[in-house]
């Protein structure tokens, strides 16, 4: 998910019994932020179970976030938490029941390819006689959609986590000019 992602710094109290193994006050430096967790491994009859909590705090967007040709699709500042839980009899199986909740913040950033003004400038071209086909408005549409940027000053969400798929269902964009609620899903 994250290739070459080291986390520099760290430092944790870890402890160990027949039964339970566990990483307490892992903390260290992650995504140009400050990454705090901790993490049990509990056998119970065989079946493993794992319980965690992950916090970033003044982390790096663009060092979260896919790239599109070497550039990330949105930079800013972001502090999240998530706290997952997971069982099974192999690590395989244990990250597949992976499911959790969290939350995110981000401020003072930027949506790459994500032009606010995207739905006027196609509005424009079809009151100058763009072919109102379905596919070339999408075409059209896409393209003006991929020709800027949103600048934001803060945008925020819940999440959940459930068979490995990620589901924000409202996430909070406060920008210039646009005041807007989206949700995502993420395998």
């Amino acid at each position: 998910l994250f290739d070459g992602v080291v986390l520099t710094g760290a430092e944790t109290t870890f402890t160990f019994d027949e039964t339970r193994l566990s990483l307490d006050n892992l903390k260290g430096n992650l995504f140009g932020g400050r990454m705090a967790a901790g993490f049990d491994l509990v056998d119970a009859n065989g079946v493993t179970v794992f319980s965690g909590r992950v916090d970033l705090a003044n982390g790096r967007l663009e060092e979260i976030v896919w790239k599109d040709h070497g550039r990330a699709v949105a930079s800013g500042e972001v502090s999240a938490g998530v706290e997952l839980d997971g069982r099974g009899r192999s690590l395989a199986a244990i990250v597949s029941s992976l499911s959790g909740t969290g939350s995110f913040t981000a401020t003072n950033g930027i949506l790459r390819r994500l032009n606010p003004n995207a739905f006027d400038q196609i509005v424009s071209a079809a009151d100058a006689g763009l072919d109102l086909q379905e596919d070339r408005v999408r075409a059209a549409f896409a393209g003006h959609l991929d020709s800027g940027s949103l600048p934001f000053k803060s945008m925020e969400g819940a999440f959940t986590i459930s068979s490995v798929v990620l589901r924000a269902s409202t996430i909070h964009t406060d920008a210039h000019d646009l005041d807007c609620i989206a949700s995502a899903t993420a395998e």
